[in-house]
């Protein structure tokens, strides 16, 4: 009876339950969470999974069992947060709405002003829109002063100094060339005016060989002339001390009988002992490179401490060179030397001015009112067109004087000189590229008076040895025919003088050398340039066949090319060129 009444029992249970579970299951599985495990116990087997595991693999199913209770209450938390705040969200924006679209001031899609085009490189005075641009602006630089290469006018109609026409003469200078035409009726009218009034700077650009250096060291020592009190009045910046030589010589040639101090700065002298000479010395004109400078700036040498009161011109000689170099920062180191603020010391010149007499105090304050400006004379072959370069140098007012005709140069970059033929010589392979030389140097007799340019300085030294080698045992070659390499790593300052001087002389008949001797170096007797390896710009290019073809001689230039794109290069330069 028992248990037909506890089966009965258990089938109304069943009964009860199932209808139940019809009614809402979930309920039913919450409330009688035993009664289903007894159904369950009683009516089926344990799933296959449940079964007991290896105790090594229980501690790895707890972690897997962890870590996806973790994200499934992960989900769950997102999900929940993200239904309250969309719930949240969509009373406020109904009630923002309107606020904000009352305060909100709606702008169409207007684009952002855009930078002007920048300058490099390059002319701009080729294009009318760049010449309306910065006709207002740049009135000085779009609008040059242009110079026919057949100007001349004589020395004697300038009104120099009886002794500075008598060393011209003497040197064989009677008649000025194009760009000394232009530029010295200016700097001598400027010489000639005591005027505090700032003066204007001078920029020239000229082809090589055609008289640049003359065109500043004669107004300089035209204004030095009267000079009492030894002072640095001028400074002359070069990129090389090849060039400081050549300068100084110019200087020495001109101001003979003057009396003037011409010093040049260079590193083979202890630092030190240049300290002393600049001090004791007091020189009139200093020729020096650039970072020799900044250094004795830097060290407040005593010489040097007052060129915002004494320095009347700095001139800037291969001004690109010199512009594209940024070592030490020259450019603001110098400038900001010469352009010293002199308000500075104002109150310690009153201070010892009070215990003077009074016409000392008048005549102190005259002295720092009555100041004539720096005048700044920038020269170059080919010289920036980029504003941005000339900035630093703060030039004012400045007159641009180019060397060349006016419609030849609104589509050309450079010039070269009109007396020097240039010529193109192909070759197949680089591997043959020496004996194409040699063939060279045979067939146009270049046996003297030849300079040749590589890239670097190992290619200048096999190839000077090869042609000594070869030139008298394969084509014959007298003797006499010598070949030197003139680069700073095979040669000392001394050993690269001494071959220059020979050369100039002509007991060295070839000279081999990299770029480094492509600026300034004035040897006349130079008649052939080969360009062995191409230069790797078009200013280097202009720089290198300038060495030749100098003061209206004639000169000849030959450039080996031997790929495709060497060709291309070669003719893209001379298409940037004027002839």
């Amino acid at each position: 009876e028992d248990s037909s009444d506890s089966s009965s029992d258990d089938s109304s249970d069943g009964s009860s339950s199932e209808s139940d579970s019809d009614e809402d299951t979930e309920v039913t599985v919450e409330e009688t969470p035993e009664d289903n495990m007894d159904i369950d116990s009683e009516n089926s087997q344990a799933p296959e999974e449940l079964q007991p595991i290896d105790a090594k693999h229980a501690i790895y199913l707890d972690k897997f069992k962890n870590v996806a209770e973790k994200l499934q209450l992960s989900i769950f938390k997102t999900e929940k947060r993200e239904r309250a705040q969309a719930i949240l969200g969509e009373t406020k924006d109904e009630s923002s709405d309107a606020d904000e679209d009352a305060n909100t001031v709606k702008a169409g899609l207007i684009p952002f002003a855009q930078p002007a085009e920048l300058l490099g490189d390059q002319d701009i005075t080729n294009s009318n829109k760049n010449k309306d641009n910065f006709k207002s602006t740049l009135k000085w630089f779009v609008d040059p002063i242009y110079v026919s290469n057949a100007e001349r006018i004589p020395f004697s109609t300038l009104g120099l100094h009886a002794k500075v026409l008598k060393n011209l003469t003497r040197n064989g200078f009677v008649e000025s060339f194009a760009v000394q035409t232009a530029v010295l009726p200016l700097l001598l009218k400027d010489i000639r005016n005591i005027s505090p009034d700032k003066r204007s700077d001078i920029l020239a650009n000229a082809a090589t060989g055609s008289g640049k250096t003359l065109a500043y060291v004669v107004p300089i020592v035209e204004s030095l002339i009267d000079r009492v009190v030894p002072r640095t009045r001028a400074i002359i910046i070069l990129p090389t001390k090849v060039l400081i030589q050549q300068v100084r010589q110019v200087f020495e040639m001109i101001s003979s009988g003057f009396g003037l101090n011409i010093l040049t700065l260079r590193s083979e002298r202890a630092f030190k002992d240049e300290q002393d000479v600049l001090t004791r010395f007091k020189p009139d004109v200093v020729i020096c490179t650039p970072g020799r400078l900044v250094d004795h700036l830097r060290s407040g040498t005593e010489g040097l401490k007052n060129l915002h009161k004494d320095l009347k011109w700095l001139v800037i000689d291969e001004a690109d060179r010199l512009l594209n170099q940024s070592f030490q920062e020259w450019v603001d180191v110098i400038i900001n030397a010469i352009e010293k603020n002199t308000n500075t010391n104002t109150n310690t010149t009153n201070n010892e001015t009070n215990n003077s007499a009074n016409n000392d105090s008048i005549i102190s304050t005259i002295d720092r009112r009555w100041k004539t400006s720096v005048q700044k004379l920038i020269y170059s072959a080919t010289l920036t067109r980029d504003p941005g370069k000339l900035s630093g140098l703060k030039i004012h007012e400045p007159k641009v004087i180019i060397v060349a005709d006016n419609d030849i140069m609104n589509d050309k970059e450079f010039t070269v000189p009109e007396s020097l033929s240039e010529n193109l010589v192909p070759i197949k392979s680089s591997s043959v590229k020496p004996l194409h030389l040699f063939e060279l140097i045979w067939q146009e007799n270049l046996t003297s008076d030849v300079l040749i340019f590589t890239n670097s300085n190992e290619s200048a030294a096999r190839l000077t040895r090869l042609l000594n080698i070869m030139q008298d045992m394969v084509y014959g070659l007298s003797e006499t025919t010598s070949a030197a390499t003139a680069t700073t790593e095979q040669n000392g300052s001394a050993a690269r003088k001494r071959i220059l001087r020979e050369f100039s002389k002509g007991q060295i008949n070839i000279v081999v050398g990299t770029d480094l001797i492509a600026r300034g170096l004035d040897i006349a007797s130079i008649r052939h340039v080969i360009n062995y390896d191409l230069p790797t710009s078009k200013r280097e290019y202009v720089h290198r066949v300038g060495r030749t073809a100098r003061a209206n001689h004639e000169g000849r230039a030959w450039s080996l090319a031997c790929s495709r794109s060497e060709h291309k290069w070669f003719w893209k330069i001379s298409n940037s060129i004027h002839r």
